[in-house]
C-alpha cells in the first residue's frame, strides 16, 4: 500500500465541539492541544462558543463578558477554520 493510499483510507478525524466539552477548561485545553498537534481538526460554531460564554459567565466567579470575548478571539484566532461548519458537512457528505 502507498502512502497515497494510506491517506485515502485514513480515518477523517474531525470533532464538533459541543457546549459540554468547550466548557470544560480542562476538555476544552485537551481538544485544543490534540488540534494544535494534528491529531484531530475541531470545529464548532458561533451558536456554540456563545453558549459556553453563557454559562461560563453564569457559574464561574470573575468570568465576565469581556472574558468570554477574549476565550472566543483565542479560539477563532488559534483556529480560524474551526468555525467553518458547512466544511464539516461537506466532508461528511463525501
Amino acid at each position: 500500500m502507498t502512502s497515497v493510499e494510506a491517506d485515502e483510507h485514513a480515518p477523517i478525524r474531525v470533532v464538533l465541539a459541543d457546549a459540554n466539552v468547550l466548557y470544560s477548561r480542562v476538555l476544552r485545553d485537551y481538544l485544543l492541544y490534540a488540534a494544535t498537534q494534528g491529531v484531530l481538526e475541531i470545529r464548532w460554531s458561533a451558536a456554540i462558543l456563545a453558549e459556553v460564554v453563557e454559562h461560563l459567565v453564569e457559574n464561574i466567579a470573575g468570568f465576565d463578558a469581556e472574558a468570554g470575548a477574549r476565550l472566543v478571539s483565542a479560539m477563532n484566532g488559534a483556529f480560524p477554520a474551526a468555525d467553518h461548519i458547512a466544511t464539516l458537512l461537506e466532508r461528511c457528505d463525501a
